[in-house]
C-alpha cells in the first residue's frame, strides 16, 4: 500500500510531503492507494437542522445544504399560503384573522431569512444557487458524490496500442 495524497492522488514521502500540491498532508487525511477522501454525507436532513445558527450551519455540507434549501423553502411556501388564507378571510369582514396572518407573516419571514442564509453558503461554496431542487437532482447528486468516492485518481502517461499492450504508467 502506497501512501497517496487526498487531493491528487500524487505519492507522498516518508513525510508526507506533497511535491505536486506543496504541502504537508495531516496524517489523518492522507490516503492509501490513490484512493479519494471519504466524506460523510447525510442522505437526510431535519426540520430541527433549520433551526440552527448560521455557524452551525456552515459545517454542513453542500449537499446537506441543498436538502435543506428544499425543506426551507417548502416551509416557505407553506407560511405564505397560509398568510394569503388568512389575509383573506380577514378582509371579508372576519377581524379574528387578523392574529393568524400576523402569526403566519413572522413565520414567513423567518422562513424567508433562513432560506437567504443557506443560499448564500451554498453561493459561497459553489458560485450560484440551483433554482429548483428536486428529488431527481438531489438522487443525481449523491449518486455522482458515491460514485467519485469510489474512483481512484490515477493519471494515465501513455496509451494502449492495441489489446497486447495493455503496459501504462501512472504518474507518481
Amino acid at each position: 500500500m502506497k501512501d497517496t495524497c487526498p487531493y491528487c492522488g500524487s505519492r507522498l514521502d516518508q513525510t508526507f510531503y506533497c511535491d505536486f500540491c506543496v504541502m504537508t498532508i495531516p496524517k489523518e487525511k492522507v490516503q492509501t492507494d490513490h484512493l479519494r477522501e471519504n466524506v460523510l454525507v447525510r442522505d437526510f436532513v431535519f426540520r430541527e437542522d433549520a433551526e440552527k445558527t448560521t455557524p452551525e450551519l456552515q459545517s454542513m455540507t453542500s449537499f446537506e445544504l441543498m436538502m435543506l434549501l428544499k425543506l426551507i423553502r417548502k416551509e416557505r411556501a407553506t407560511a405564505y399560503k397560509l398568510m394569503t388564507h388568512f389575509y383573506r378571510a380577514r378582509k371579508t369582514g372576519n377581524l379574528e384573522y387578523q392574529n393568524q396572518e400576523e402569526d403566519q407573516g413572522e413565520d414567513y419571514q423567518y422562513w424567508t431569512k433562513k432560506m437567504f442564509v443557506v443560499e448564500n453558503l451554498l453561493r459561497e461554496r459553489m458560485v450560484y444557487i440551483p433554482q429548483r431542487l428536486t428529488d431527481t437532482y438531489l438522487e443525481n447528486m449523491r449518486d455522482h458524490i458515491k460514485k467519485l468516492e469510489r474512483k481512484p485518481m490515477h493519471v494515465k502517461t501513455t496509451r494502449a496500442q492495441n489489446n497486447d499492450q495493455n503496459k501504462k504508467r501512472e504518474y507518481n
